[in-house]
């Protein structure tokens, strides 16, 4: 039955509140949204896209490219102070959608904060991206002091090879060092390489050059390498790719260093353990709990598979610098700490067993099926026998055949528990 006409307004009346109330609930909500409309343009979305990208833009800068990047890295936080509190942790969309200030005064204006973090960001010459895990390094005094154990005083003629070169501070000072022959980098961001490269950085004025890596690094050994090197005088040269896609690292680099990802470590370092020939040294920044893993003793409850490669491989494993890193060297900070670690390949590696000569590779394929994450239970025991010999069939060379007795007279070697207290 159609309602009289007299009532229709009434209705109308009692529900306009309400429909203001979802019109502003729809522009504070959604990927794009933004307080800066009115009226009927909230619930525009190309109207709604481009002011929030303008409110973007006007409050926090170039701090990130919101026309690139996917708006979930927006949750990401970063630190920002306030004048009379102090510091606290803000996310951009908070910020944007919700005016949210300091948590203690509530003020939303904070007094030139947003553009010192934008700027502190630029001045290492990039802007990072989160969906890569990147925290730029833009400590000088942290770069400089990571070089000093890349590069002692006593040694001349180094090549470096330096994963993540970021802004290229830490290149920088590798350059400066007077031991340092040549830093070869690798970057997996394009536009972090264009940054750091651009016309009047540090890195140009130091000659620096960037080449696509080749193809036939997925394949190459070490000595292959210098075929790609062959004609190039700078003494910094920086690959845009990905360096876990490389099978090795040029071979004249006899030092590796960089501002590691946190979340590549554990693959980056098996990398870099595994080179033939070896490194002389490894000298990473990394996270301080997988520090702390990396360079764990038998019998610890860190004690795993990458604890247990290096242990085996290196000489000796230890912190480089004292103490942990404060997030605030980092741009944007991460929310944990940092360490820096240095690693000492040994040049041969020996079986205590037999006295054959193992390859870190064999070594690192028995450590996963002995420390993996995801062996577990009777998969540990009797399952790791099946393991080997299916390895031994397939590639008889490939791990020697005296490691099925070694494994068997490893004390404490139960197929009922995980061995966490077991020796390579």
């Amino acid at each position: 039955m159609p309602m009289p006409f007299s009532v229709v307004p009434a209705i109308r009346q009692r529900w306009v509140p309400c429909l203001s109330q979802i019109r502003s609930a729809a522009s504070t909500r959604g990927d794009f949204a933004t307080t800066s409309l009115s009226g009927r343009d909230r619930l525009d979305p190309g109207k709604k896209k481009r002011a929030f990208r303008e409110d973007c833009a006007r409050v926090w800068g170039n701090l990130w490219d919101y026309n690139k990047t996917k708006f979930k890295e927006n949750h990401l936080p970063i630190s920002v102070t306030c004048q009379r509190h102090g510091a606290f942790w803000l996310k951009p969309r908070d910020h944007i959608q919700r005016r949210e200030g300091c948590p203690k005064c509530g003020i939303l204006s904070l007094p030139g904060t947003l553009q010192e973090s934008a700027a502190a960001v630029f001045a290492s010459g990039s802007a990072p991206r989160p969906s890569l895990g990147q925290h730029l390094l833009r400590s000088r005094e942290i770069a400089n002091q990571i070089a000093e154990v890349a590069i002692p005083d006593d040694e001349e003629g180094v090549t470096v090879a330096e994963v993540g070169v970021g802004g290229g501070a830490l290149t920088e000072a590798l350059l400066e060092r007077p031991g340092c022959k040549r830093v070869i980098g690798f970057e997996v961001d394009d536009e972090i390489v264009k940054k750091a490269l651009r016309k009047g950085s540090l890195l140009d004025r130091r000659g620096a050059i960037e080449r696509r890596l080749p193809e036939s690094a997925r394949s190459c050994n070490r000595q292959e390498w210098s075929r790609e090197l062959e004609g190039i005088s700078s003494r910094c040269i920086v690959f845009k790719g990905d360096f876990l896609t490389t099978s090795a690292v040029p071979g004249d680099c006899e030092v590796a260093t960089g501002n590691v990802p946190y979340r590549i470590s554990s693959a980056l370092v098996t990398r870099l353990l595994c080179q033939q020939p070896p490194l002389k040294r490894i000298v990473l920044l990394v996270q301080n709990e997988f520090a702390r893993k990396l360079l764990a003793k038998t019998g610890s409850l860190k004690y795993g598979r990458v604890s247990a490669l290096a242990g085996a491989i290196c000489s000796s494993r230890d912190f480089a610098l004292p103490g942990r890193i404060s997030p605030e060297v980092f741009a944007p900070p991460p929310r944990v700490d940092s360490a820096v670690v240095c690693l000492r390949p040994r040049g041969e590696l020996i079986c205590r067993h037999s006295g054959e000569l193992v390859s870190p590779r064999a070594l690192d394929r028995l450590l996963r099926m002995l420390l993996g994450e995801k062996v577990k239970g009777p998969s540990r025991g009797l399952g790791i026998e099946a393991a080997l010999s299916e390895q031994l069939e397939q590639s008889p060379a490939a791990l020697p055949h005296s490691w099925r007795v070694a494994i068997s007279r490893v004390p404490g070697l139960d197929p009922g528990r995980p061995a966490v207290s077991m020796e390579p």
